[in-house]
């Protein structure tokens, strides 16, 4: 007497299963190739939220707002600092141009400034600026300053100069701060 037909067809589905799970362990397959993936990609979405969550922490206290202590700007909204750093607003109030200042994109700072003030990543600010370039309808756009000692060296020697900074690395004797962003 054989064996079943039915039982021989449960044996190779259970055989079917066992060699469907052995290939996961096979370097090279498509079922490890996808499990090394789905991990490298949920490591590096944990790193940017903790990175997105630590950036009020790596930028200290606040991002303070920077104009040269002699600028008649007093003050800034939230609002007027985004329409200057929007390209909308490119004049002071007396007529004279604005040089905007920015920070590179992997800057802390520059990723709090860029997410409370603009609500959008740097890399989105930056592919706005390049499309704005492109298109030749960028009025005034920012220049990219190495970092916060340069950008404080700048709006310091500059009457028109808008720039931003920690906010514990405001020297108060060389810039004015016109808004703080906690």
């Amino acid at each position: 007497m054989g064996v079943p037909e039915n039982h021989m067809k449960q044996k190779e589905i259970g055989n079917a299963r066992v060699q469907k799970q052995m290939d996961v362990l096979r370097p090279g397959s498509m079922a490890q190739t996808n499990t090394m993936w789905l991990a490298t990609m949920w490591l590096a979405t944990m790193w940017l939220v903790i990175l997105f969550f630590s950036t009020d922490c790596l930028a200290g206290s606040g991002v303070a707002v920077i104009v040269h202590k002699d600028s008649e700007v007093r003050s800034m909204t939230v609002d007027d600092l985004r329409r200057y750093y929007s390209d909308i607003y490119v004049l002071w109030g007396g007529g004279e141009k604005v040089k905007i200042f920015d920070l590179p994109m992997d800057d802390p700072t520059r990723q709090v400034f860029s997410t409370k003030v603009l609500g959008k990543a740097p890399q989105d600010v930056t592919m706005e600026w390049a499309s704005k370039r492109i298109t030749n309808t960028a009025k005034n756009p920012p220049t990219i300053l190495k970092s916060q000692l340069l950008m404080l060296s700048k709006v310091a020697h500059d009457t028109n100069a808008l720039g931003y900074i920690s906010e514990e690395s405001v020297d108060e004797q060389k810039v004015k701060v016109v808004l703080v962003i906690k």
